[in-house]
């Protein structure tokens, strides 16, 4: 593992690189050999800090401390360059990877600021899509739900049913729905006065949605019994099939084809930047390439050997 003072460097070190091959004279806040630390380049190395460095470099001592991070890492590429380290083919290609890997990422930054689905392609998809926005029918109804198993006994059932009729009679004397379904109703609703909202036909038990929309909106049911227990129903709307607008789902068209239009948008941005640069690639060479170049292959004994067989093969006449 990296000592702490050389992982905070990696943050810090790049403008300081950049100074030590500049020619402009600008004050110095340090100097390793030839390669200078201005304070330009120091305050532009400290918004490249992670936060907890960036509330540190706030203080005299921590921007003391950062400064000589900086010095460190200058003296360890100094010592790298002078042993011959980065020269070495396999650290040059990762530093060229790395400084790729920055400029990508940087990159990226801006393409993907820029990049932008059209609103023709939104509408097209909206089109060839419209299916996926057609809205089915939807009512909205109340219920009071009086709770009993399927395997209860048949007074169980009776009970019941007795209590759901009960509480239908208030309601037709003269209270409130809501206000039957806060007190005498057994299912989750009952806080809501019994509403179940809106919803889409489908949703809830065949038997309990066959009854609802057989009634006329404000109209109560007798008592239903599906698997959980005895309802009352009231409907209170029905709303009719309606596909939703462009406008309406134009966002959520956005957010479901961004991922592919983004890819087909990069991949149409990097054949614009191969022309730009005018990429060419020898496709015979590549055959030809080896996977270590100037060295032969080595051989296979086993392969040797099949090769002699195959030879004695040859030379052996076949039976007649």
């Amino acid at each position: 593992m990296l000592p702490n003072f050389v992982r905070i460097a990696l943050f810090a070190a790049v403008p300081v690189l950049i100074v030590a091959c500049s020619k402009k004279e600008e004050p110095a806040l340090a100097t390793v050999g030839e390669a200078r630390i201005t304070v330009d380049s120091f305050r532009s190395s400290l918004e490249a800090l992670p936060p907890q460095w960036q509330a540190r470099a706030k203080t005299p001592s921590g921007r003391k401390q950062i400064l000589e991070h900086q010095i460190r890492a200058q003296l360890i590429e100094l010592e790298a360059e002078d042993r011959g380290i980065s020269s070495e083919p396999k650290v040059a290609y990762q530093i060229e990877q790395a400084v790729q890997r920055i400029l990508l990422q940087e990159l990226m930054k801006v393409w993907q600021n820029e990049f932008d689905i059209p609103e023709e392609d939104l509408l097209d998809y909206y089109n060839k899509n419209k299916q996926k926005f057609a809205g089915g029918q939807k009512y909205r109804a109340q219920h009071v739900l009086v709770k009993v198993s399927e395997n209860a006994s048949q007074a169980k059932k009776q009970e019941a049913r007795q209590k759901a009729l009960a509480a239908k009679k208030k309601i037709e004397d003269g209270a409130k729905f809501e206000d039957v379904a806060r007190e005498m109703s057994e299912g989750p609703s009952a806080s809501k006065g019994g509403d179940l909202g809106y919803v889409e036909k489908g949703r809830f038990h065949p038997k309990f949605e066959e009854t609802a929309l057989s009634l006329k909106p404000g109209e109560l049911s007798g008592p239903v019994q599906t698997p959980f227990g005895f309802h009352i129903i009231r409907l209170v709307d029905v709303k009719e099939p309606n596909d939703q607008s462009f406008e309406d789902v134009k966002d959520e068209i956005r957010k479901q084809i961004m991922p592919r239009k983004r890819q087909e948008a990069f991949e149409a941005f990097m054949t614009s930047l191969k022309q730009k640069y005018e990429v060419k690639i020898d496709d015979e060479a590549l055959q030809k390439l080896e996977p270590e170049p100037g060295k032969e292959k080595k051989k296979n004994p086993k392969d040797v050997k099949e090769k002699k067989d195959e030879g004695a093969d040859a030379d052996t006449p076949a039976p007649e």
